[in-house]
């Protein structure tokens, strides 16, 4: 949103706005207020969860064929990977 905003002529270091920049700002200022709240709050919560050594609740399933594999693929898709492990000499 930053960006957009510069884009249409407001000026980031400035303490002082035209007025039809207010707006925009306040809006701006609120965003970031609210990531930094939502951030302290999922640090708050990784930390209760460590103190606590709380257990997982749900495992990860891996169903993927992609996440079966450790190295990355040498053809263009994993289907013939997938086929060349599969043939039967």
């Amino acid at each position: 949103p930053q960006h957009f905003l510069g884009l249409n002529g407001m000026p980031r270091r400035y303490p002082k706005f035209f007025n039809m920049n207010l707006i925009w700002n306040l809006i701006s200022s609120m965003g970031s207020m609210l990531s930094l709240f939502l951030m302290t709050i999922i640090m708050y919560k990784l930390f209760k969860m460590k103190l606590l050594k709380k257990k997982i609740l749900f495992k990860f399933i891996n169903n993927n064929k992609e996440w079966m594999y450790n190295s990355p693929f040498f053809n263009h898709s994993i289907n013939e990977n997938y086929k060349m492990l599969n043939l039967k000499f």
